[in-house]
This record gives structure tokens, C-alpha cells and sequence, in this order.
């Protein structure tokens, strides 16, 4: 057979389907595998408290928006307070966003474009979606927010309300889902002075901004009324005065690396605009521009806030690769064959490595330890809030654990005080973020019972009150 008489388009979404099923099974197998990380640990934890009548913000701090604490609550009441519920629902979130690139691709493209779409997303969303992040569910519901503003302008102008209440659950989930939200507003601003209707853009903005008060105003006032200013610096202030890591090189890294792809991609649609849905493709592309430039301005740079870009940029591109002709099209199905052939073994090879090493074991051998080793009743403290959440023990101090951005901004200097009425410590590499002079203070009055190396991300050690200090 003539390789020219190949259908690679077809190819390319028997391909995908096949792939889209095996990368399905793989991240549910992962879900009961993979140990929890810091974040989740602080989702769990605060999870735990709100079930035990504990008010987010007042008895419990993070500096997130509250919609995941709660969506965490409903998965525990529903399968119980079991570990692997953290990355259940990062697998929900994670599978109702690539569900949603298939619907979203589906209205612009034929079917089988629709299927790779989605492919691509999983391709990129990758292992590290089955880590409950916040990202995730506020790009699912800014990403339903733009398509239902695209669809009001053909159908019914009353789907900007409902994108109003799209966008809200965005921002409830993650304050970053406030770049969906101005990047439509700005869009309209402009069209309005472009088109001079400023009447109906104003009328459009509008009927966004009641949707997003429909949510925000009844929420707004009741974390007010039961937790007033804290709310207001955990969840805006705090994260306007922290200070993050220093070392994000790698990071960064792959922030560069990502941004150049991306602004290859924007460089190839400048040249390559679709005629058909040409408002949608213009208001995307500038959707893109809005979130690298607020990726760019942020402090400290994530890997996962990429989230936000990755939906939108595949369903740009395989709008515009409707623009090329067939000789390019059989290019970008052999590129999308070899990148999602290529990233998947190497996510392969990096888990099938991780399972082998003596890291996961030991992360494992530790958490049983603990458990096993401090009682019931005990006060215990650790740096790390995942051993609050895994050993289902409370918080009693102001932040869950230790993390740059948490000592940037509180006094821990009182640590050694509180540390008198604590009877375990579970320490991590995380100790050092605390003062020399706090932690030798705290140290002397704590005895080493056992120490993991090689465990979670560095060791963990077992501290237990001296008895001449009782």
C-alpha cells in the first residue's frame, strides 16, 4: 500500500481513541497508587476540619478560594475519609475537562478532530493532573464561561448570565480564574469601541456581572459574616504579600519552554485565521495573549497554572489546522501521532522508574509507621500537612506545615512556645524554613525516635516529647 493512500487522518483518530481509553485506565489505576502531595495534604486537612464544624479561614488557613475544600468534603462523605480521595477527584476534574475540550471541539470541528483534541489534552495534562491542584476546576468552569459568552452572541443573549455564574465558580475554585473574566470584559471594551456598540456591550457586561453576583454576593457575605477580615487576608492579602521559593529554575524552565510553543502557535494562527467562527478564533487567541501576560506577572510561576492555557491553545490550533491544506494536515497528524507516542513513554518511563525506587517504598513504610507509633489521643504537629491529613490528626498551629510562602508572611518565631504542648513531631526537610534559633529551641525538648531517608520529598522523622521535659 502507497504510504500517499493513507488516510492519517483516520489514523490519527483510531490513534487517539485507543490512547484516550489506555491514559483513562492508567491515571484511575494511579489514583490508589500514587502518595499525596503538599497541597492535597492542605485540601485534606482542611477537608477534615470543615467535618468537624471547623470554619474554613477562622479555625483553618489557606490561602486558596473555598470551592475545593468543599467539593473534597462531598467526595470523603460520599466514599469516606479514605487517602486517595484527594486524587479521585483531581481524576473527576481532570476527566470532565478533557470531556469538555471534546464537546467545545465538537461544535467547531468535525468528530474525529474532536477526538484528538482531547487526546492532545491528556497528553498534556499528564500525571501530574491526578494531583489535586485548583487550577483544574477553575479552567473546567472558564473554559464552559467562554464558550457559553461566544454562543450568546448566536443564540440567546441570556447565556452571558449564565457565563457570569460560570465565571464566578471559576474564581470560587481559584482566584486565578479572574483572567477569564477580564479578558472578557476588556474583549468587550474593545469591540464596543471598535464597532461603536457601546450600548450592547455594556448591556453584555452587564448581564455577566449579574450572573457572577448571583454566586459571589450570597458567598461574599456569609464568609464575612462568620469569619470577617481573615477571610479577606487569607484568601486576597496573603497572597499579595508572600514571598515564594527562590529556587524555581526548573520551573521556569519549562515556563519558557511552554511559553516559545505558544507563541509559535499564536505566530501560525496570525497567518493562518479561520473565516468560519473568525470572532471566536480572534477572541481565543486573545484569551491566550490575556494569560501569558498574567502568567508572566506573577511572582512565582507554577507549572500547573498552565492549566488555563492548555484547553484553549489545542482548541485554537485544530481550528486553525481546518485552514491548511492536505499536505500540511498529514504533517500535524504525524506530529500529533509522534508527540503523544513520544510524551507517553516518558511519562512511562518516569513512573515505571518512581515505582522502583526506593522513595515510594519508603513514603509508605513511613506513613504506616506513624500511624502505628503515636497515639490516638496525642497532640502531634508536623511541617508537612500531609501527615495531618494522612494520620487524620488536627492542626493546633497557625499555618498546616511550613512552605516558604508561609514563613515569608507569619511570625513563627513563637513556635518553640507552642511546641510545649505538642507531644509528637513529624518533621520533614520543611523544619529548616523555621528560625535556627526556633528550631534548636524546639529540637531540645524533643527526643528522635525514627528517621526515613529517601522518603516523600526528602526524609521524615519521628519526634516524641522527652520525658524530662513533661
Amino acid at each position: 500500500m502507497n504510504l500517499r493512500d493513507i488516510n492519517l487522518e483516520k489514523v490519527t483518530l483510531l490513534f487517539s481513541i485507543v490512547f484516550i481509553i489506555l491514559i483513562l485506565i492508567a491515571k484511575l489505576l494511579l489514583v490508589f497508587y500514587l502518595p499525596i502531595g503538599f497541597n492535597e495534604g492542605v485540601y485534606g486537612l482542611n477537608a477534615q476540619g470543615i467535618a468537624q464544624d471547623k470554619t474554613i479561614y477562622k479555625d483553618l488557613f489557606d490561602h486558596k478560594s473555598p470551592f475545593i475544600y468543599y467539593s473534597l468534603l462531598i467526595v470523603i462523605s460520599i466514599i469516606g475519609d479514605v487517602n486517595f480521595a484527594p486524587h479521585l477527584l483531581a481524576y473527576v476534574f481532570d476527566v470532565l475537562l478533557a470531556v469538555s475540550v471534546l464537546f467545545i471541539a465538537r461544535y467547531y470541528l468535525k468528530t474525529s478532530k474532536a477526538w484528538i483534541a482531547m487526546a492532545i489534552y491528556l497528553v498534556f495534562s499528564g500525571v501530574s493532573a491526578i494531583y489535586l491542584d485548583t487550577e483544574i476546576p477553575a479552567t473546567l468552569f472558564g473554559l464552559w464561561a467562554v464558550f457559553l459568552y461566544l454562543r450568546a452572541k448566536e443564540f440567546n443573549p441570556f447565556l452571558y448570565f449564565f457565563s457570569g455564574i460560570l465565571l464566578a465558580i471559576s474564581v470560587w475554585f481559584k482566584q486565578t480564574g479572574l483572567i477569564f473574566f477580564i479578558a472578557i470584559f476588556v474583549y468587550e471594551i474593545y469591540q464596543a469601541y471598535k464597532t461603536n456598540s457601546w450600548k450592547k456591550r455594556i448591556k453584555n457586561i452587564l448581564l455577566i456581572l449579574l450572573g457572577v453576583l448571583v454566586i459571589s454576593l450570597p458567598l461574599l457575605t456569609l464568609f464575612l459574616y462568620n469569619v470577617g477580615y481573615s477571610f479577606i487576608f487569607d484568601v486576597i492579602i496573603f497572597n499579595m504579600l508572600f514571598d515564594g521559593p527562590t529556587s524555581r529554575i526548573v520551573t521556569f524552565g519549562k515556563f519558557l519552554e511552554l511559553s516559545t510553543s505558544i507563541i509559535g502557535i499564536m505566530l501560525v494562527s496570525l497567518f493562518f485565521d479561520s473565516k468560519k467562527n473568525k470572532e471566536d478564533v480572534t477572541f481565543i487567541k486573545f484569551l491566550v495573549v490575556m494569560i501569558l501576560v498574567s502568567l508572566a506577572a506573577s511572582p512565582e510561576i507554577f507549572q500547573n497554572h498552565f492549566h488555563q492555557i492548555i484547553p484553549i491553545v489545542i482548541l485554537m490550533f485544530m481550528m486553525i489546522t481546518d485552514t491548511f491544506n492536505l499536505q500540511l494536515k498529514k504533517f500535524v497528524y504525524i506530529l500529533v501521532i509522534i508527540i503523544i507516542l513520544s510524551t507517553s513513554l516518558a511519562d512511562l518511563e518516569d513512573l515505571a522508574r518512581n515505582q522502583r525506587s526506593e522513595v515510594y517504598a519508603n513514603t509508605f513504610k513511613a506513613t504506616d509507621y506513624l500511624s502505628e507509633n503515636i497515639p490516638i489521643g496525642a497532640k502531634m504537629f508536623s511541617d508537612d500537612p500531609i501527615y495531618f491529613y494522612l494520620l487524620k490528626k488536627p492542626n493546633w498551629y497557625k499555618t498546616p506545615g511550613f512552605a516558604p510562602s508561609y514563613v515569608s508572611v507569619f511570625d513563627t518565631s513563637d513556635f518553640c512556645e507552642f511546641s510545649n504542648n505538642i507531644d509528637y513531631l513529624v518533621l520533614t526537610h520543611r523544619q529548616n524554613y523555621l528560625p535556627d534559633e526556633t528550631l534548636n529551641c524546639t529540637l531540645g525538648k524533643f527526643t528522635l525516635v525514627k528517621r526515613f531517608d529517601n522518603s516523600g520529598e526528602s526524609f521524615v522523622e519521628l519526634w516524641k516529647k522527652s520525658e524530662e521535659t513533661n
